[in-house]
């Protein structure tokens, strides 16, 4: 049995297709329900992982990281990668989220939960650009 991807030619250029945008943001007591702009990507990016490491944001402190199109026309979901990171500690949660490929250009987003914020919260969003 052979997988779709078996045929793939696999990107071997001089930089490859393979990219990580680290996006962070520094709260300093922003709300529960704050949805935060992490940062943008471009059109066919196929996200492929996406981690989140951060401060001990305050007791009661939750994440959750997802997407939204910038031209509205692709629905949002504030959870495809994760929800209910507990950041009351310092630590790090790995998305388990299957691979998503973005059409339009699409903004990556971290919403708090829980209680006010305080700190850092790094995202890592590894993707394979396929170009236009």
């Amino acid at each position: 049995m052979k997988a779709p991807t078996r045929e793939t030619q696999v990107m071997n250029g001089t930089y490859g297709d393979a990219n990580i945008a680290v996006m962070y943001v520094t709260f300093a007591g922003e709300g529960a329900g704050t949805v935060v702009e992490m940062g943008a990507l471009p059109p066919t990016a196929q996200v492929t992982d996406v981690v989140i490491k951060h401060d001990a944001l305050g007791g009661s402190v939750t994440l959750k990281a997802g997407y939204s199109s910038i031209d509205e026309s692709v629905a949002a979901d504030d959870d495809y990668f994760m929800t209910g990171v507990d950041a009351s500690a310092a630590g790090r949660a790995d998305s388990i989220a299957q691979p998503i490929e973005f059409v339009t250009p699409s903004l990556i987003t971290l919403t708090t939960a829980g209680a006010a914020a305080t700190g850092t919260a790094t995202v890592l969003v590894s993707y394979k650009y396929r170009g236009a």
